[in-house]
Parts: C-alpha cells; structure tokens; sequence
C-alpha cells in the first residue's frame, strides 16, 4: 500500500485532472454544437448523432481490449495526449481547408467529442480504482467529482468567453490545452503500489450480463428505462438546438449560447445532486426517485405542447439533463446493489454502453422518421412521441422498487449480499435491509459440542449496555437472543461476548447473526480471535465464515495468516473464506506467494494424513454460494484437496480448476489423468509433484502435452465429469 504522502498526491492530481477533463467536457459540447449547426442545417442533426452512436459503441470496444492488453495507467493519459493532437491538427485543417473541406472536418469534430468523450471519462475513473485502495477511493471519490463539476463549471465559461473573443474554432486550441494538461497531470501520478496489484482473470462478458439479468429480471426494466431516456433526450436535443439555430444564427453567438446553457445546467445539476436527491432518496425510495426522470420529461414535453417554443424547449432539455445528471444516475447506480461484481461489471457495460449508445441511435432514427413525414410541422409529433416515451419509463419505474426488493432480501438472506447499514443511502433499501435483519437465521444442521461451559448469572443492572452485556452472560438463551436482536444499537463491547458465544450451539445462530450484520464494525475483534490459540476452538473455526462477508483487506490478512494454524479445519475455513472473498468483492490483494507456499505445506504431509481429515461442523446447506467447489461432489468431497483447491481457485482460473476437481473425484482413469495433466501445467514444478503423489501413489510416465490442448481437452470433458460423479439431482443444477 502506497504512503499518505503519496496518496495525498495522488488524491491532489486526481483532483486536478477531473477538473480539467470535465472542464473539456463541458467546453467541447459548445463548440459541438456550435460548429455543426454554424455548418449544417438542423434537420442534420438525427444523422450526425446515428453515426456518433456507431463511432462510440466500435471505439469502446477497441478502447476495452487495449485496457486489457495495457491497463489505464499506460493507456489512458496517452489517450487524451492523442486527443489533445487531434484538435491541434482539426483546428490546423480549419484554417488552411476549402470549403468542402471544412465541412467534413465538422463532422469528425462532433465524432471526435462524442465518441471518444464518454471513452475517456470511463478510462479516467478506472485509474482512480487502479491506484487508489478501497479506503483511500471512498474518502477521495467525492472530492474528485466534486472538482470535475468546478471544472464542468469553468470550461463552460471558457468557452463562452472564448467563442466571444477569439471564435468558436479557436476553441480547438483550449481543448487541445486541457486535453494535454490533463495527460501530464496523470503521467505525473505517483506510484502507490496499487496499481500492480494483479487483476482477477476476465469472464465473458456477454455471459455475465445474462447471468445478471436472468437472475435480477428488473436490471432489464433498467435497461429499457435508459434506452427510453435517451431516446427522449434525443428528441428533446432536437427541439432545443433547432430552435437555437433559428434565433443565433450561425457562428460565435450559438456556441456562446451553448456554452451558456451547459454551464448553467453543470450548475443546476450539481445543485440538486447535491440537496435534493439525498432527501429524495430517504424519502421516496429508489424507483420514485428515478421516476422523477420520466415525469420531469413528461411534464416538459407537455408543457411544450402549450407555451412558445422558443421559451420551452430550453426549459424541457434542462429538466432532462438535470433530472438524468442527479435523479436518474444516483438512483441507478444504487439499482445495482444486489448483483455481484463480477455480473455487475458486465451487465453495466451493457447498459451504460450499449442502451446509451443504441438510445442514441434509435431516438435519431424515430426523429428522421418523423422529419420525413412531416418536415414543416415536426413539433407537435416529436413531443407526442417523446410524452409516449417518458410515460412508458414511469410504468416501467413504478414497478421496480418491489422487484429490487424481492431480489436484495433474497440476497441479504442467502448472505450472497453483504451491505452496511451505515452505507445505504436510500429507504428502498433500508427497508428491505431491516426486514431481512429481522428474521432469525434459519438454525443449521448438527454440530460439534464445545465443552466450554457458559459462565454464572450476573446481575442485571440498569445501564442498557451494560443490561445487554449481562445478558449474553447470563447462559438463558431467551435472554440472549433478546440482548442481540438486529434492531438493537450495535455496542463495541457487546462484540467479544458476541464471538465467544458461537461456541454454545444454543446461542449460534443469534450470534452469528448480530456478527454477520456488524462484522464491518468488528473485523479487528474477529481477526484477533482467530488467530488467538487460547480461544476456544469452537469459535476459531466459526469466524472465517463471517469473515467471509466483511469485504475488508484485513480480514483477507487475518485468514492467510490463519492459513499457517496447526488445526486442520480452521486453515480449510479460512481458505473457504478466502476463496469466496475473492470471487465476491473486486480490488482486495492476495499474495500468490504466500497462497503457494500454503498448498506447498498442505502437500507435504503424510498420505494417511491427507486422507483421514474431517470436519466438525455439518456445513449450513441454505449458503451454496459459500460452499462453491463442492456443489456436485458435496459431501463426498476429500477435505483435504478441496482445501488445496480453495487456495488455488484464489490464483488460477476457476472454470477449469473446478472441472479437474470434480475429475479427481470420479472412477474415470482417463479424466482423472487428465485432470492431473492440466494441474502440472499450471501448477509449480513441485507442488504439481506432490499434488500427484498424494492423489494417484503409483503415477505412470506421460509424454508431455501442449497445454493449450491438454486445457481444451479437459473442457470438453465437463458433461462426462458430472455424468461420472454427480447424482441426477447435482447433474440437474448443473
């Protein structure tokens, strides 16, 4: 982890960046639309925006596969230097062009800043999470966006200034600065260590965004609400800038307009984001919140039916941009609480992308539909379609709160979401937090008795924590439960009772369920009585289960140093723990190392060792995400090998690791070598070893394979693997 200093300097530049990067933002859509429509008639516009849609969607993807190949760091900041070229040489062509020149250098201008504005800005945002740790990002974000719209603010005004000064071409030369300034700023950024830390292995994206839809159905609800918005947005564009070009005219008064009107709206945006939707939020709730959109479109639109054009149509475009830049984006960010982050970051590509984009396009196509069959009286049907639109997108928002709920207490209930009380910001969400908190866990199967015996009566007294405190020592399990109802205030102190009392099978659950939803507050507490051999056994092996759902860096520290324990099932907790940590919370560090050097450990014990090892307590069978390699073996599964597998999946590609461990498992001579045979091509000479000594004793010499084939081949072995040791039931949920 990088020092304060650093990231102090890093927070500094960050903040410097957004400012300018936001600043281009705001100037470049002056001078956008100042330029095109100086040029081009406004009939031109759905055109112009159809291609820009293109531009976009084929530019992200080649932007996507670079950062892949490269990381943000390399990548981005030579990005806007590229940009910054760009404008030189457009402004360069403006002056020196002829006519028709001219006019195709407008176009690429409004390609360049729309397509490559959004791709930049993405990028961005991606160094911020490279460099900067989970802490260090919460307490820094707000004030890098908070510079990025006083940036917004005083490009607005540049170009305004500028376009009246110097010309609306001239501000080519201000971007191509801001672009510039904003590359050296991110070139100049300190290393704080994170952005080596190794990225987990990329999934498919397309797969994970279906995942999340088929298992969030109101993410697609999500999806059409964006689509619709931005077809609406287009139309309403539209009727805005047609109606400037009417009353500017052409040249350094429309761009001043523009300049004037983003600025204005950069203003108002940040305004509302800033004291209304936190209240719109706690009061209303997600989806009345991000149905302001849509009525504020509706009522926008509406009214343009009624009042003057020329008065309306800038009101009706900045209650949508308004509305989208504080409503709509706060409440859709949230909309993805439930879905996990692998799915999440899929599926958000799909909608912040491809519905924005396609949105674009389709709102272009609709508005040349209409131009087509009605030229001369185009506002009356544009405002009806648009209305058509915004009511749809109220429907649609209407429903959604129940949906979200359905699937967030789902999640909360399974534990396949963790969320902090302390951290939600909506009463959607809030609510469904405190109902699902309010259910008792469901009691697990048996487990193992812990000897401690619970300690004597004490007196109650009349101090409330204190009360509490004599009531988890008071051995009455009524008393108990009582004294850690969710509802109640969380109490540092109440903690170490808390812990200790998961060794008493009576007590579990409730204790385990005021840990579960306090375990953010108490990683330390947890961590240290982990590792701590005086304490009860019981209790060590129960906590890395709560771990688990921390999504903190130090609890990823406490259980690999777990990892080195002499007791068998709290190293194979942990690794349990690791496991699902890594699958379900992005941006935590684990020393590959160090995960080695503990299967290396693992493998060098004895094989009668190796194949005698149990586990105490049942597993709870309601937590399957939890429980994740063993989920067609289940309990036949060797303890032993899901332990080593478990460190491994934090290091290797999941998909085929868990086919070769379901390999290892059947009667299949054939598949189980060929299990094997992936795992030394993947695994250290040594450990691929000891791995083979200890699961086949009398191995027979092999020629050695590509391992490209040898992983194709293990693959495609996937159906004979589950036919080989899954019941018909597993082969089902498969």
């Amino acid at each position: 982890m990088g020092n304060r200093v650093q990231y102090d300097v890093a927070g500094r530049g960050f903040m410097l960046a957004a400012g300018l990067m936001l600043a281009h933002q705001v100037a470049g859509k002056a001078v956008r639309d100042g330029l095109f429509l100086s040029r081009f008639a406004p009939t031109d516009l759905p055109k112009i925006v159809v291609a820009a849609a293109v531009v976009a969607i084929l530019m992200g993807l080649g932007f996507a596969r670079s950062l892949a190949r490269s990381g943000p760091l390399r990548l981005v900041p030579a990005a806007f230097a590229i940009g910054s070229v760009a404008h030189l040489a457009e402004f360069a062509l403006l002056q020196v062009a002829g006519d028709g020149v001219r006019a195709v250098v407008v176009v690429v201008i409004y390609l360049h800043l729309m397509g490559f504005g959004a791709i930049l800005l993405s990028g961005f945002w991606s160094i911020v999470n490279e460099v900067l740790d989970p802490r260090e990002a919460r307490l820094r974000i707000g004030k890098i966006a908070g510079a990025g719209t006083i940036g917004g603010i005083v490009g607005g005004l540049l170009a305004e200034r500028g376009a009246a000064w110097f010309g609306a071409e001239s501000l080519l030369l201000v971007l191509a600065g801001l672009h510039l300034a904003t590359a050296l700023m991110l070139w100049r950024l300190p290393d704080t260590g994170e952005a080596r830390t190794p990225k987990p292995e990329e999934s498919h994206v397309w797969q994970d965004a279906q995942e999340a839809f088929r298992k969030a159905p109101f993410l697609v609800n999500l999806a059409v609400l964006v689509l619709l918005g931005t077809m609406s947005a287009a139309l309403l564009d539209y009727l805005f800038k047609s109606g400037a070009a009417a009353a500017y005219g052409k040249g350094p008064a429309l761009t001043r307009y523009f300049a004037i009107f983003y600025t204005a709206n950069q203003i108002l945006s940040f305004l509302v984001q800033s004291f209304l939707t936190p209240v719109a939020l706690r009061r209303l709730g997600l989806g009345r919140t991000v149905l302001g959109h849509p009525a504020a479109v509706a009522v926008g639109a509406g009214a343009s039916l009624f009042f003057p054009p020329m008065l309306m149509a800038p009101i009706a475009r900045s209650f949508e941009l308004v509305l989208r830049g504080s409503f709509l984006r706060s409440g859709y960010e949230l909309f993805f609480t439930p879905v996990p982050p692998r799915e999440k970051r899929a599926v958000k590509t799909f909608i912040d992308v491809g519905c924005d984009r396609m949105g674009d396009a389709l709102g272009a196509g609709v508005l040349q539909l209409i131009l087509l069959l009605s030229p001369l009286h185009a506002a009356l049907p544009i405002l009806l379609v648009t209305i058509a639109f915004a009511a749809i997108g109220i429907r649609i928002t209407a429903r959604m709160d129940a949906a979200y709920s359905g699937v967030l207490e789902h999640g909360l209930m399974s534990r396949a979401v963790a969320l902090n009380e302390a951290d939600v910001e909506d009463s959607t969400t809030l609510s469904a937090l405190l109902r699902t908190t309010t259910i008792r866990v469901p009691v697990r199967g048996p487990v193992a008795k812990s000897s401690t015996p619970m300690p004597a009566l004490v007196p109650r007294v009349h101090d409330p924590v204190l009360a509490r405190l004599s009531d988890l020592r008071s051995g009455d399990t009524s008393r108990i439960q009582s004294a850690l109802r969710t509802d109640q205030p969380f109490d540092a102190t109440l903690a170490p009772h808390a812990i200790r009392l998961l060794a008493w099978d009576d007590a579990f659950d409730s204790a385990r369920a005021f840990l579960l939803l306090h375990a953010h507050r108490a990683v330390g507490q947890l961590t240290d009585a982990l590792l701590d051999p005086e304490q009860d056994f019981a209790v060590r092996r129960r906590i890395p289960h709560i771990l688990a759902y921390t999504s903190s860096q130090r609890a990823v520290d406490g259980l690999m140093e777990a990892l080195e324990d002499s007791r068998f099932e709290i190293r194979f907790n942990a690794s349990r723990a690791l496991d699902f940590l890594h699958r379900m919370t992005e941006a935590l560090r684990f020393d590959s190392y160090a995960l080695y050097a503990a299967v290396q450990r693992e493998l060098s014990t004895s094989r009668s060792i190796w194949a005698e090892r149990k586990l105490l307590d049942r597993r709870d069978q309601s937590d399957s995400q939890y429980w994740y390699l063993d989920e067609v073996v289940r309990d036949r599964a060797d303890k032993s090998l899901e332990h080593v597998f478990s460190l491994l999946a934090v290091v290797l590609p999941v998909d085929p690791l868990k086919i070769a461990f379901r390999a290892l498992h059947g009667d299949d001579r054939m598949l189980h070598g060929l299990a094997l045979e992936y795992l030394e091509n993947n695994l250290p000479g040594k450990i691929a070893v000891q791995l083979r000594a200890l699961v086949e004793p009398n191995p027979a010499s092999q020629p050695a394979r590509p391992a490209q084939q040898v992983l194709r081949e293990l693959m495609a072995s996937h159906q004979s693997i589950l036919m080989d040791v899954g019941s018909p039931a597993t082969l089902c949920r498969s």
